[in-house]
């Protein structure tokens, strides 16, 4: 049975977020074992679960029980692997940690040269997606929009063109990452905007080894919204100026002398407008001030092995 010393400095943290992948967990631990013993560094494996539905705690629980190493932590409900990430890397004891899915997708192989990149003096080091294989036209396609507008519109040109999920982070950047006040926000787009020294690896995203992706349209849409309303005023100097189109349009049918049926209707449209546009820079204003001044625990453990 693998063990540590308490006394022995964990130089490799790695952090999984994982939501019912109670058949990838068994199979990536065995790749990972192969790859960072023959890196020849003292390494730890957090796998955060996102309140799973199938035995993917308890699958957790039997390799920490064999490997000391691997250390298991489970949210008292599903708040998404955004979350599951932050809480991973504020207990990752790493000098240094490396984020990635456990579904097989992100190589582990490939974490040697992430550590290549980060012993040449980066903090930063994205793995980024030279292809993506086994995924839909229609998938790779508003993917590949997202980024365009994270890059183009909310500023972040850093990003890559088709993202990046898979990455190694110095403990420098993990303590700044400790620091934030993270709800509401892309969790990839705050640690770009980091001013770290970053590097980039390129490589194929594979095939998902079993099960489908718990990645639904509901929180991939919450990730677009967040990624607009945290980094970016934009969407609400937008909606205040259609507010005040709206109001002046209403004001011009209104200040007629002759009110004709059509045009009290059309005023009225004008109106409504108005008032949803309001809605929507208050729902704005309210999200953001959510992200940037809640004090109250973004996750609750339930419980944790080693």
């Amino acid at each position: 049975m693998p063990t540590k010393s308490k006394s022995e400095e964990v130089i490799l943290s790695i952090v999984t977020p994982a939501f019912n992948e109670e058949k990838n967990l068994p199979l990536l631990y065995v790749r990972l074992k192969k790859s960072l013993d023959q890196l020849g560094v003292s390494w730890e494996w957090v796998v955060v679960d996102d309140h799973s539905v199938d035995g993917t705690y308890k699958t957790l629980e039997k390799l920490a029980t064999k490997d000391k190493r691997v250390r298991g932590i489970r949210f008292t409900k599903n708040l998404g692997s955004h979350l599951a990430l932050v809480c991973g890397f504020k207990a990752a004891r790493g000098r240094s940690a490396v984020c990635m899915a456990a579904d097989l997708q992100d190589p582990p192989e490939l974490i040697g040269q992430l550590v290549s990149k980060w012993k040449e003096g980066y903090q930063i080091v994205w793995a980024v997606r030279a292809k993506r294989e086994g995924e839909s036209f229609g998938t790779q396609f508003f993917s590949r929009l997202y980024y365009f507008i994270v890059r183009y519109v909310v500023g972040f040109k850093q990003i890559p063109p088709a993202g990046a999920d898979f990455l190694l982070l110095d403990r420098l950047v993990l303590n700044t990452l400790a620091k934030a006040k993270i709800r509401n926000a892309s969790l990839f787009l705050l640690i770009s905007s980091f001013p770290f020294k970053q590097g980039f690896i390129n490589y194929v995203k594979q095939e998902r080894a079993y099960g489908q992706s718990g990645w639904s349209f509901k929180k991939k849409l919450k990730l677009f919204f967040d990624s607009i309303t945290m980094f970016s005023k934009a969407p609400i100097y937008w909606t205040l100026g259609m507010g005040m189109v709206c109001l002046a349009g209403a004001l011009v049918f209104f200040s007629r002398d002759i009110v004709t049926q059509g045009s009290f209707y059309l005023g009225m449209f004008f109106v409504l407008a108005v008032f949803f546009m309001i809605g929507v820079g208050a729902a704005l204003l309210r999200r953001l001030d959510e992200t940037l001044q809640t004090e109250t625990a973004a996750y609750v453990i339930e419980k944790r092995t080693n």
